[in-house]
């Protein structure tokens, strides 16, 4: 039983790894530290309503599929706040009582109302345990 919940955490994580939209991605990993994010759950362009929403977050480093990371918005705008979250994701299993509930690494996102009459963007910047970083970009609508 144990080596088939290893078995099955080793293919969340690929799978997990796989189902996110990567920006920074270098296909030949030529670079072996080259940082890279994905949101599993992209926002697509946020509301100028203002929103909040969560997305799990893997964030690789060269040859590693997934390190620790802490998440910032560059120059603070004051209509986004980010936090690092953890979410709760339910995977249900193959067999009889194989689900599982698996903790991810993920973000929360609080954006204000847009009453500027204009589109603005805030830079999510993802940044690794020796200081590498890499950012994902966020647009709210007019």
């Amino acid at each position: 039983m144990k080596k088939v919940l290893s078995i099955l955490m080793t293919v969340l994580a690929a799978l997990a790894f796989a189902s996110c939209d990567f920006d920074g991605y270098d296909p030949d990993m030529e670079d072996a530290t080259s940082v890279r994010v994905g949101l599993c759950d992209d926002p697509g362009t946020l509301s100028a309503e203002g929103c909040y929403f969560q997305s799990s977050v893997v964030v690789a480093q060269g040859k590693d599929l997934e390190v620790d990371w802490t998440v910032s918005v560059d120059h603070n705008p004051y209509w986004i706040v980010v936090k690092k979250i953890n979410i709760d994701d339910e995977f249900t299993g193959t067999y009889k009582d194989d689900d599982r509930i698996v903790a991810k690494s993920g973000i929360g996102v609080s954006v204000a109302p847009n009453s500027t009459g204009n589109k603005r963007t805030a830079y999510l910047r993802f940044t690794t345990e020796d200081g590498s970083s890499v950012v994902y970009k966020l647009t709210q609508s007019r």
